[in-house]
């Protein structure tokens, strides 16, 4: 009698899961996006010094939501941001083990991605210290048009802006696609555990600076790349990073010492420029003024906490 009741349990056990499954499934493709979206936009445009637009968002399998069509602008800035495609989730296996893995994934117009994860530990969020402990970034060509413009544009116009500055960077237009990775695996209670490293390249690269006055020509990038590697609680810049065009030469190494509060951790890092051409004619006495140097040359060491440094001319 035992044994014959056994299938059965299991039978009405099935059932059970499936009408839940059927149910949660159900609610999934009916929920209201709409209000959600609307819900949103309102939050995040009072919490923000933003104006942020969504064309459409939706559902995204197992446990995530897609936007589509985001706009986003700042007040009083002609600048914005557009994105095709952003699509976030949650991973169900990490919180399974202890973690909460977010996934977000960005799409350009030229249809190519970009995608970001990051892995926290629970407790550390549970006790106020939202540092991820594993980030991973790869980029198949993923279009960066627009984004450092808006970037410089809301720069120049805060808090601290140097005048000298806000107005040209107001100006810079940046295109091309970015490709490469980075994997970086953090462990701020012990620094010297942190390990792993990035190779970024911008394929395809344009700057260009939209005053008629400056008469500059359009810098092509023979070379934009920034790499580093993380180890023994040091996040060291390669030599082998810089931006080169055919007026402009902008060489970059040094390091990051981490620390176990994050935004304590120390730079020390060597910036050096310099200009020729219309570049030099146009720019070379700022580059001078703000870097030190002459003839269109400067190089500066930017030393001191992450959120505070200070800069050296050398």
């Amino acid at each position: 009698m035992a044994k014959k009741s056994v299938p059965k349990i299991f039978n009405k056990l099935g059932l059970m899961t499936l009408g839940l499954f059927s149910f949660v499934f159900f609610l999934y493709l009916t929920f209201p996006y709409q209000v959600l979206k609307e819900s949103i936009t309102t939050s995040l445009n009072k919490q923000s010094s933003f104006n942020i637009r969504i064309g459409r968002l939706s559902s995204h399998f197992p446990v995530g939501v897609a936007l589509e069509d985001l706009n986003i602008s700042s007040a009083g800035q002609v600048k914005s941001l557009s994105v095709k495609r952003v699509v976030t989730s949650v991973s169900l296996w990490r919180l399974l083990l202890g973690q909460l893995g977010i996934s977000v994934e960005l799409e350009s117009r030229n249809k190519k991605k970009l995608g970001v994860d990051l892995v926290f530990g629970l407790l550390s969020l549970i006790n106020g210290t939202p540092m991820p402990s594993k980030v991973f970034l790869q980029s198949d060509g993923f279009q960066i048009d627009g984004y450092l413009d808006f970037a410089l544009a809301n720069i120049a116009s805060g808090p601290g802006a140097n005048p000298l500055l806000s107005g040209l960077l107001t100006q810079i237009e940046l295109v091309g696609d970015l490709v490469g990775s980075a994997e970086l695996n953090l462990d701020m209670e012990s620094p010297t555990r942190s390990n792993g490293e990035m190779t970024l390249k911008l394929r395809g690269g344009t700057l260009t600076i939209n005053d008629p006055s400056l008469n500059i020509a359009p810098q092509k990038f023979s070379k934009f790349a920034l790499e580093s590697q993380m180890k023994d609680a040091k996040l060291v810049i390669s030599n082998k990073s810089g931006f080169i065009t055919q007026e402009m030469a902008i060489n970059l190494d040094g390091q990051i010492n981490l620390k176990k509060n994050f935004i304590n951790s120390q730079l020390d890092v060597n910036l050096g420029v310099k200009l020729e051409k219309s570049l030099k004619d146009s720019l070379g006495l700022i580059v001078e003024i703000v870097m030190g140097g002459h003839d269109g040359q400067g190089k500066i060491r930017i030393v001191g906490p992450l959120l505070r440094p200070n800069t050296i001319k050398i």
